[in-house]
């Protein structure tokens, strides 16, 4: 039997193991608050160097095809992120309901960018969680220069 909706396979095929990943994340990690707060150690899973995530910001930038869009070789980075602040923002009680609040995703990204120019030896998850302390601090604002 063919689908009246071919696409709604593929997105669902796309979305449900995006959604997997979140709910894993965070029912694997309950003390993901501790670890912001006490320096602890927590295992990260799938975060990529600075370098890698450099090389796949600028491509997105020079390939996607308007300012609301990311590429697909970008989704998976892009979903990463948006994973990870949102499994801080599930566990961590701060008073916040959104610690990335005021930053659009080419903000965030452009942050984490500057940061990874800044820190090449670096991951993924360490610009994160420098994202999320300087968003606590109050000293984390969107630019507005896109890129590095």
């Amino acid at each position: 039997m063919t689908p009246k909706h071919p696409n709604l396979i593929s997105n669902w095929s796309i979305r449900l193991p995006m959604s997997a990943i979140l709910l894993a994340t965070a029912l694997l990690l309950p003390n993901l608050g501790n670890a912001f707060k006490h320096g602890q150690g927590y295992m990260v899973r799938g975060g990529i160097g600075c370098a890698t995530f450099l090389a796949q910001y600028q491509h997105n930038l020079q390939n996607r095809i308007g300012d609301d869009m990311i590429t697909m070789e970008f989704s998976q980075t892009h979903g990463w992120i948006k994973g990870y602040l949102t499994a801080y923002n599930a566990w961590v009680k701060n008073g916040l309901l959104d610690v990335s609040a005021g930053f659009d995703a080419d903000d965030l990204e452009g942050w984490v960018a500057k940061y990874c120019g800044e820190n090449p030896e670096a991951d993924l998850p360490d610009a994160l969680k420098a994202f999320v302390n300087q968003s606590l601090q109050g000293n984390s604002r969107p630019s507005s220069e896109r890129g590095i």
